[in-house]
């Protein structure tokens, strides 16, 4: 940073610069703070979903046994047909959002396949649903965490880089013009001094 001109003019405007920053700064910790409480509210529902699919597979492990009959075909059982991302605003950041989920399951007679194969399907469809909750609650933590970091530097910018700095260059701009006026009452004192010693002879 250019260090200011030592006179009134420049004392003004980096007081004016000090008054703008620290009137920023407080709504600027509020954004961020803000930002902070919507992560942790993300990352909690990601680790709510992380948790639902690993009971959803849990769960699944249970169909092992069935899944070992080879003369039942399960390949293609369930697809997923269509899969719908919309977008909100949060705090003026654009985040993904699951719309719609659709699954397209095999058509199978209910005579040929036994009835464990509707079950097994809707687990399916459970799990990949989740796991595209998943995908876009880790998206959506990633997006708020940039964002979380960008505010984070811009509020240090200000509580530690520039309002010290406009602090001590007020400081330095009015010790520097007290030393002027101090020098100006003493030449004042002196060519006083010296008009009297020149009339008095």
């Amino acid at each position: 940073m250019p260090r200011p001109a030592l006179n009134k003019s420049s004392l003004k405007q980096q007081q004016d610069q000090l008054g703008l920053y620290k009137q920023y700064l407080p709504s600027l910790d509020l954004k961020r703070q803000q930002f902070l409480a919507l992560v942790k509210a993300e990352e909690k529902r990601l680790a709510e979903l992380e948790e639902g699919i690993a009971a959803l597979v849990q769960e699944a492990e249970g169909w092992l046994p069935f899944l070992a009959n080879e003369g039942i075909d399960l390949a293609g059982l369930v697809t997923m047909a269509e899969v719908e991302v919309g977008e909100e605003n949060h705090l003026g950041v654009t985040l993904p959002r699951l719309d719609k989920v659709r699954f397209a399951r095999q058509d199978y007679s209910p005579f040929r396949k036994p009835l464990w194969v509707d079950g097994l399907a809707r687990l399916l469809e459970k799990v990949g649903e989740l796991r595209v909750k998943k995908e876009l609650a880790g998206r959506r933590v990633a997006l708020l965490r940039a964002e979380l970091r960008t505010i984070t530097q811009r509020v240090n910018l200000f509580d530690k880089v520039l309002i010290p700095s406009a602090q001590g260059h007020i400081r330095t701009i009015g010790i520097a013009l007290s030393d002027m006026e101090r020098a100006g009452v003493v030449r004042a004192k002196i060519a006083k001094k010296k008009r009297q010693q020149q009339r008095g002879h």
